[in-house]
C-alpha cells in the first residue's frame, strides 16, 4: 500500500510540472506566435513591346498592344512558405497574353457587363521571400483614364493593396 500510495505521489507531481510546463508555452509568443505580413508591389510599363519596363503613367492609345510589368513581394514572419493569392482587376482592355515570369499564363475572367478583365494569381510568402514577377499585354478598349486595382487576399492588410491609373487616348490619325 506504502509503495502504491508513493508511486501515486510521484505520478501527481510528474503531472503537475506537465501541466504547469503546458500552460507556460501556451502562454508565451513561442506557442502563439501570430504571422504578420508585408507587400510591396510595382506596376512597370513598356513603351517599345516589353523590351524594357519604366514606373509612371503613360497615354496609350485604344486598339494598340499595351506591355505592363507587374512585381509583387510578400514577405512573413513565418518560415515556412505560403500561397497568398492576389487579385489584378484592369478595365477597359482585351486580353492578349498574360503569364508569370516563368511563362505559366493566367487565365482571365472577363466581365463584359463591368468591362473589367481579372486576373487571379498567387505569390509565395515568407521570411525570405522574392519577388514575383508577372508579364501582361493587352489592348485598350475605350479611350478613358483607368485605375488598375492590385489586392491580396484577406490575410494581408488592405493598406498593401495598389492602385495605378493609365489614360487611354483615341488612336491618332497618320
Amino acid at each position: 500500500m506504502k509503495k502504491l500510495l508513493k508511486n501515486l505521489s510521484i505520478a501527481c507531481a510528474t503531472l503537475a510540472v506537465v501541466m504547469i510546463t503546458l500552460v507556460g508555452l501556451t502562454s508565451c509568443d513561442w506557442f502563439n506566435k501570430e504571422v504578420t505580413y508585408t507587400a510591396t508591389s510595382g506596376f512597370y510599363w513598356s513603351s517599345d513591346a516589353g523590351s524594357t519596363y519604366k514606373s509612371g503613367t503613360k497615354e496609350y492609345e485604344v486598339g494598340e498592344n499595351v506591355y505592363m510589368q507587374l512585381i509583387v513581394k510578400v514577405d512573413s514572419s513565418s518560415k515556412k512558405n505560403e500561397e497568398v493569392g492576389v487579385t489584378l482587376t484592369v478595365p477597359y482592355i482585351q486580353d492578349v497574353v498574360s503569364k508569370y515570369f516563368d511563362g505559366q499564363v493566367i487565365t482571365p475572367e472577363v466581365d463584359e457587363l463591368n468591362h473589367t478583365t481579372t486576373y487571379n494569381f498567387t505569390v509565395i510568402a515568407s521570411n525570405n521571400a522574392t519577388e514575383s514577377k508577372f508579364v501582361f499585354k493587352f489592348i485598350p478598349t475605350k479611350a478613358t483614364d483607368i485605375t488598375l486595382k492590385l489586392e491580396f487576399d484577406d490575410k494581408i492588410s488592405d493598406i498593401y493593396d495598389k492602385q495605378n491609373t493609365v489614360t487611354f487616348i483615341e488612336k491618332t490619325s497618320e
